[in-house]
């Protein structure tokens, strides 16, 4: 032991002492033997501005233990921080790092007195009085300020929804007042627009007596209120416009149909007015009493109506509200019968005719849903022994949120067959009713029948009311949506009931599951002949091509004396084309220049009688046309003068000098090539055509199927 270093430690012991006073305890006093051993002491310090000050004025203390070793100074001492008041743990452990770092630097100094300093120094930037006198009164004061920032929130959520609402009230309220001048501009254009109609409708009130102009005068464009005796027995007021509703054409003239709402439940409600009215006396030769057969029939009517409102409620069927014939005034110069038919009705729906107006032609996916909905329907009335015996587009209602539902059933019919007894009564002449050819009498098969007549319609895209041949099912369908209508249109020799129809695959597997069409069968055929080694050297030969990448390559139709036509699918939306290729020889490019505008021109005409070509474009193959196309040139063999003309004709030759000017640049025309080492790029001066042409390129122009078609032509 070096006495250098115990003579330093008691030196330095001595300092602290006089300095401290009676807060240092010298820890070796109690030990048992007599003996030196290095200095351990422990110190209690405060802050420094507070070592002779106020005890009240101390918040925070600390006992400083150090433990010197032998070698003290020349190694530092074990430094511990004991008995803390108002200090929390991190200020503890941030005292204890100060310290340890300050004895590193002072190593091989006396450092005690230096710590010490450092201790005070730290708890006098900690000395300030406590949050809390009591843990007791931390916890109710931290509770307290919970509840208010609580209350605080609260409130702030109740005032942001008290302003949401009144906002959306201010809203409520803009709408419907720009609503009501809506409804107001547009009762106003519907006045002015059927002035000429009221006027009609004036003389003819005037003409009649005084008791039928009660019902049958409405001024234009008033709100008037109709009461019908609804099927529970309470009678309902319908309060409507006397504007006719113009959702469908009326099925007979002496039909008005209009839309309203029921004023006790706010309900939609469609009406259809039939008003049965001629004139009586000598000049007309006619009688009273030869209505008798009329009115006969009309009772009957009211009796089997009441088989018709106890059926029960279901989805795809229009349910029936009222049936009124009470209204009918006799005198001796005229005769008035007025017929109210409700149903009840959405506000949103549309019927089919709409569509079959746009001569849209619909998809399988779309054909299947709509035959789904309606069997449902004629599986409900057929299981019930009630006919439908009208089912035509108009009858069918596509409904928002609920599919499609059908109307119509029986009462159309009916009132068709009354309105034609009337005017066998009354010497009229009769309307020509709308008969789909092949339905036969009434039935269930009819039924099935006139449904697959209508859904036939909307495939192909155009309904014919009047036509003599009965409805052919389109060509080019899938093979699921051919055989359904087959069985619906009796083209399978058996009838099959709606229930059967229901479990078709046409109707049960989804639209993937029917992407083939007839064409398939094209394709796989086993028949090997020369046109199927041509179509397989097609298939096989532009993999790299456009025409390989993006379409499927399924009959080769044939060849003429300026190329061949291929019959293909498209790999993206599944429809069938028809592609022309031709040649191009890069020997001649004059001849090939004049193809491609000719081309170009083809491809912008758009015209009813000429058929539409939709999109062009140039591509370069691997493969030289003349050893792809040297039978067909050894028989087409053309002079180059003479080519131009069989590709096109003088007067559609002059079409184009009379054309303007076209951009290089357009939608239907563009250029694609696939590089080879055998191609040659001799033309690279050049317009874009031309070095198209320098490659032995093909050229080809397709045609969309029957859905692209209707949308190009728009």
């Amino acid at each position: 032991m070096n006495s250098d270093n115990r003579q330093k430690q008691d030196d330095e012991l001595l300092v602290l002492q006089s300095i401290y006073e009676g807060e240092v305890e010298d820890l070796r006093r109690k030990d048992a033997w007599n003996v030196w051993r290095p200095v351990e002491l422990l110190i209690h310090l405060r802050p420094s501005s507070s070592a002779s000050g106020r005890p009240s004025d101390v918040y925070v203390s600390v006992d400083l233990h150090v433990n010197c070793s032998v070698d003290y100074p020349g190694r530092p001492p074990k430094i511990e921080l004991e008995n803390e008041k108002g200090l929390s743990k991190m200020d503890i452990a941030e005292l204890h790092k100060l310290l340890t770092t300050k004895a590193d630097e002072l190593k091989t100094e006396e450092m005690l007195l230096e710590l010490c300093q450092v201790v005070q120094t730290f708890l006098y930037e900690k000395n300030t009085p406590p949050e809390y006198l009591s843990f007791h009164e931390g916890m109710e004061k931290r509770r307290a300020r919970q509840l208010q920032q609580q209350k605080t929130e609260e409130e702030r959520l109740r005032d942001t929804s008290t302003k949401r609402e009144a906002e959306e009230i201010e809203a409520e309220l803009t709408r419907r007042q720009e609503e009501m001048r809506l409804r107001k501009n547009e009762l106003e254009l519907r006045q002015r627009s059927v002035s000429e109609v009221g006027e009609r409708i004036s003389e003819r009130v005037r003409r009649s007596t005084d008791s039928a102009e009660v019902m049958t005068s409405t001024p234009i464009g008033e709100i008037i209120r109709v009461p019908l005796v609804f099927v529970e027995g309470v009678e309902h007021v319908i309060v409507r416009s006397s504007l006719p509703a113009r959702l469908r054409p009326p099925p007979h003239p002496m039909c008005v149909e209009w839309s309203g709402r029921d004023e006790l439940t706010g309900a939609a409600v469609f009406v259809s007015e039939w008003t049965f009215e001629c004139q009586l006396g000598k000049k007309t030769n006619r009688k009273a009493a030869s209505m008798e057969e009329f009115t006969n029939m009309l009772s009957a009517v009211e009796k089997e109506a009441q088989t018709l409102f106890k059926l029960p409620r279901h989805t795809n069927v229009c349910r029936y509200l009222a049936l009124d014939c009470t209204r009918r005034f006799v005198t001796g110069k005229s005769f008035v019968q007025k017929v109210y038919v409700a149903r009840s009705m959405d506000e949103d729906e549309q019927p089919l005719s709409a569509t079959l107006e746009s001569r849209v032609k619909l998809p399988a996916e779309e054909l299947s849903k709509i035959a789904k909905y309606i069997l449902r329907g004629l599986h409900f009335l057929h299981s019930k022994d009630i006919l439908h015996k009208s089912i035509l587009p108009d009858c069918i209602w596509e409904v928002p949120e609920v599919g499609f539902t059908l109307s119509d059933y029986y009462f159309r019919n009916r009132l068709l067959e009354v309105a034609d007894c009337f005017c066998t009564c009354a010497q009229l002449p009769k309307e020509e009713k709308v008969v789909i050819a092949g339905s036969g009498k009434s039935s269930r098969r009819s039924d099935i029948y006139c449904f697959g007549a209508v859904l036939t319609a909307l495939a192909n895209g155009e309904w014919i009311p009047r036509s003599d041949l009965p409805p052919q099912p389109p060509l080019m369908a899938d093979k699921a949506l051919i055989d359904f209508l087959g069985h619906c249109l009796g083209l399978n020799a058996d009838g099959w009931t709606a229930s059967r129809l229901l479990d078709h695959s046409f109707i049960l597997q989804g639209p993937a599951q029917r992407r083939n069409t007839l064409y398939d069968s094209l394709a796989s055929s086993s028949v090997v002949n020369d046109d199927e080694l041509r179509f397989d050297e097609i298939s096989a030969g532009g993999q790299q091509s456009r025409l390989g990448q993006e379409f499927s390559s399924l009959k080769w139709l044939g060849k003429g004396g300026f190329g061949d036509v291929i019959l293909v699918r498209n790999k993206l939306d599944g429809n069938v084309y028809a592609i022309k290729r031709i040649p191009l020889n890069p020997r001649s490019k004059e001849l090939n220049k004049k193809i491609i505008r000719e081309a170009k021109l083809f491809s912008r005409l758009n015209h009813e009688n000429v058929v539409r070509y939709f999109n062009s474009w140039i591509e370069a193959t691997s493969k030289p046309v003349q050893q792809e196309n040297n039978a067909a040139s050894a028989a087409h063999q053309t002079a180059p003068g003479n080519f131009s003309e069989l590709f096109m004709q003088s007067n559609l030759r002059d079409l184009e000098e009379n054309a303007p000017a076209m951009a290089d640049a357009s939608g239907d025309w563009s250029t694609s090539f696939v590089r080879q080492e055998s191609l040659s790029s001799d033309s690279s001066s050049d317009s874009g055509d031309e070095s198209a042409l320098a490659s032995n390129a093909r050229f080809a122009s397709s045609f969309r199927g029957y859905r692209s078609a209707s949308s190009s032509d728009a």
